[in-house]
């Protein structure tokens, strides 16, 4: 649990991402009134449409699966907009800033760091994103953190 936490707050506070090239995107022209499939890889009937490159950017995070930065921006906002979860929101940010702490864990890696209850509660906040991005390991380790 502990090790997890940890790994999240490296995550967060490194934000190394990556992009992945998706390809072209074709794209129909607003003016038509027909259906027509747009997509990644699809293309517009009627010749009125663009194409432009797609690029995914992803945060390289521990969970079971890819997140892109928008969905973690847009976790973190959400937080910060429930009255309940506005305090983890900002802790959350602080970690984004740089401005978080460095570690959660003691130097020996035995137990959280001095202060527990404040290292504690960037857990719990980094437990509640990895939640919100569907993270089931996430929910176990938040109530035994509580």
């Amino acid at each position: 649990m502990r090790t997890y936490a940890e790994e999240l707050l490296q995550a967060l506070r490194a934000w190394q991402t990556h992009t992945v090239d998706l390809g072209p995107l074709h794209v129909g022209s607003p003016r038509t009134a027909r259906f027509q499939v747009i997509g990644i890889g699809g293309c517009s009937a009627h010749g009125h449409g663009g194409l432009r490159r797609t690029q995914v950017e992803y945060i390289q995070m521990p969970g079971p699966r890819q997140y892109t930065t928008g969905e973690v921006v847009s976790v973190i906002q959400r937080l910060g907009v429930n009255k309940a979860h506005a305090s983890q929101a900002a802790l959350l940010e602080r970690i984004r800033a740089g401005q978080g702490p460095s570690t959660l864990l003691r130097e020996n890696g035995n137990g959280w760091a001095a202060p527990t209850s404040w290292s504690k509660g960037y857990a719990q906040a980094l437990f509640l994103l990895a939640i919100q991005l569907g993270d089931p390991e996430a929910d176990c380790c938040l109530s035994l953190i509580r």
